[in-house]
């Protein structure tokens, strides 16, 4: 009997079929699998398509199987979704980027929603090196009024504000992370990297005292930081303090990154023999 047998109801039809899919790429025959999928309708198209992933061969998924063949519901939409998901941490960008298209073609109605796919969506286009629309949808993300998605909004902000430093858009970079600063819902390991990238920003622009500024409030805020973003502030403020002569200060911030064990041992080496060139005063 086979699982298209007749009398099968549709949703045995489609557990068969899964089943199928997975045992055929168990058994090391990924072309028969394939061919498979492909002809599967929508929603079996997607659970096997998620089955592939989480086996470890979203390599195999086409986006073109991913095609709707009927409305795509609430229901629906919910798979479309977590089929992107799967799709991207497993590695297969361009498929999942067809998984969030297709989500934000029927969200309107959802703009929770819409604002994570918009998200993911950026993601996936900047794993692909379309940096210029990923900058686009991590806008649009970030934009949606209400913030209905607080945590992906903010994450989408954030990347944004990575990118536009990338395209020397500097002073858009700094809004972005200015709004981060107040109410955002970052997790708490981002605080500090919003910090240190606003100074990064704000020293293109020229304003290296403002820099200076958030950057001191932040250590005198956590004066014991022992992460990888401290040093990277303490290796900031160091040149800052060297460029102005005030050398006491420099060997101060080194020191501390010579001393923190989030330091590469290539960068103590590089602190020390700052240290050592460092005039005294």
């Amino acid at each position: 009997m086979t699982a298209q047998s007749v009398g099968e109801s549709a949703p045995e039809r489609e557990a068969h079929l899964r089943k199928a899919v997975v045992a055929l790429v168990t058994s090391g025959d990924l072309d028969a699998a394939r061919e498979l999928a492909r002809g599967l309708d929508m929603r079996s198209s997607l659970v096997c398509a998620v089955a592939l992933a989480e086996a470890g061969h979203a390599g195999l998924v086409e986006p073109e199987w991913l095609k709707p063949d009927s409305p795509v519901g609430n229901e629906s939409i919910d798979l479309w979704m977590n089929c992107g998901f799967q799709l991207e941490l497993a590695g297969n960008q361009r498929a999942a980027r067809h998984c969030y298209e297709t989500v934000l073609k029927h969200a309107d109605n959802c703009s929770g929603l819409a604002a994570n796919a918009e998200y993911r969506l950026g993601l996936t286009l900047e794993a692909l090196g379309d940096y210029s629309g990923a900058t686009d949808h991590y806008r649009r993300s970030a934009e949606i009024a209400g913030r209905p998605f607080p945590a992906a909004q903010d994450l989408a902000r954030f990347q944004l504000a990575k990118l536009l430093y990338l395209a020397e858009e500097y002073a858009d970079s700094v809004r972005q992370l200015e709004q981060l600063q107040v109410g955002a819902s970052l997790p708490a390991a981002y605080v500090p990297e919003v910090t240190l990238r606003l100074a990064a920003a704000l020293c293109r622009l020229g304003n290296t005292e403002e820099a200076k500024r958030a950057l001191v409030e932040w250590r005198a805020r956590f004066p014991e930081g022992k992460t990888e973003v401290d040093v990277r502030i303490d290796l900031f403020l160091a040149e800052t303090y060297r460029s102005e002569g005030s050398y006491g200060a420099a060997r101060d911030c080194l020191r501390k990154v010579v001393e923190n064990p989030a330091a590469a041992h290539q960068t103590r080496t590089r602190a020390l023999q700052t240290l050592d060139r460092l005039p005294r005063s």
